[in-house]
């Protein structure tokens, strides 16, 4: 297997894909989905054990930098608490040159680009800049995308993108929040989809190119669930009657919801075959129905206890509905996913 491949985590369809846009030749492709396929051994586990331990304590370490900042800030120096800090970046940085793509050097590498934050922060409370949390954040990600693009590993982009995602909140709440309530505010809702739809499209898309770091289903999944989590906080604040917009606002956030239902049934369900990505979509238009079916019986209709009754039965009956029909989903997928055949290599 190729230098490209080492050390890449895939799932099936992933690895098909890859067979298909590099152009593997048949036994190689065969050897690949056989081990996405193969269950895991004991050296699989040990290996997953050995990453997510170690992943567990630099996140555990970096935690310790940020408290021991905030409990020994009084008895510290300005010199002792930057140059701690800058020591330890140089230190991640230098063990991110040294251990290369391994496990070792990726873990170092992610500390320095999070501890670029803790220093930002200690420096402005230090020398008093004055500026407001959402420049901390937004600083943050400018200083280290240079490092996140050249990594080329999806956690710091996932990184990267929820200081983008704070920030926005942050410059909402503390510059706009005067005068538009992000709660009652529908393109307060509409931004936050837009910047974690825009991510998600483009992952998407490179991921269809077969680059190999790009294959893990994990980051576009977490991006969808930002882009639904919004989408469908906006419906319920307008079903509520709490959003303070015009109808063209409303009209702007019903068809993103509408966007994000048909993208993923027609993209996820027919192209990729992604069942969690559907049934997120799912759950999303049943999380809006159910609010929208409740407020006709308690706001418009004035039921009591009997309509509570009444919306159990109501969400019992779609989850039983799309229970049934997310079974299958997963029998269709099976049957279509595209196949390796020893004539022609992959085929769909």
């Amino acid at each position: 297997m190729s230098k490209e491949l080492h050390n890449q985590a895939f799932d099936l369809h992933a690895a098909r894909t890859l067979a298909t846009v590099k152009q593997l030749p048949p036994q190689v492709a065969e050897a690949l989905v056989a081990a996405v396929l193969a269950p895991p051994r004991p050296r699989d586990w040990q290996s997953f054990l050995s990453w997510f331990l170690a992943f567990a304590g630099a996140a555990l370490a970096l935690s310790g930098v940020i408290f021991f900042f905030a409990y020994n800030w009084a008895n510290l120096g300005r010199f002792a608490k930057l140059g701690l800090l800058e020591f330890a970046i140089m230190a991640a940085t230098l063990g991110a040159w040294k251990f290369g793509d391994r496990l070792s050097g990726r873990i170092s590498l992610m500390a320095s680009v999070i501890l670029v934050g803790p220093l930002l922060a200690v420096y402005g409370q230090t020398y008093q800049t004055g500026s407001d949390p959402f420049e901390l954040f937004l600083g943050w990600l400018l200083l280290t995308l240079p490092w996140v693009a050249l990594a080329r590993m999806p956690v710091l982009w996932i990184v990267s993108l929820t200081l983008l995602n704070t920030a926005y909140l942050l410059y909402w709440g503390q510059v706009l929040d005067g005068r538009y309530n992000f709660g009652e505010s529908v393109p307060a809702y509409l931004v936050l989809v837009l910047i974690n739809f825009v991510p998600c499209a483009v992952w998407e898309l490179l991921n269809r190119r077969g680059i190999a770091w790009l294959m893990p289903r994990w980051p576009p999944r977490l991006m969808a669930v930002a882009c639904c989590t919004a989408i469908v906080a906006c419906l319920i604040v307008m079903i509520v009657g709490e959003a303070e917009e015009t109808a063209g606002h409303g009209v702007l956030a019903v068809l993103a919801g509408l966007i994000a239902v048909g993208a993923s049934v027609i993209y996820y369900r027919v192209v990729l075959h992604d069942l969690f990505m559907v049934a997120l979509a799912a759950a999303s238009v049943m999380t809006v129905l159910t609010v929208g079916f409740g407020r006709i019986l308690f706001a418009d209709i004035g039921a009591d206890t009997g309509g509570a009754f009444v919306l159990g039965f109501f969400v019992v009956a779609q989850v039983a509905g799309a229970a049934s029909w997310l079974r299958w989903e997963a029998r269709r997928m099976n049957r279509t996913t595209p196949s390796i055949t020893p004539e022609s290599g992959v085929t769909s």
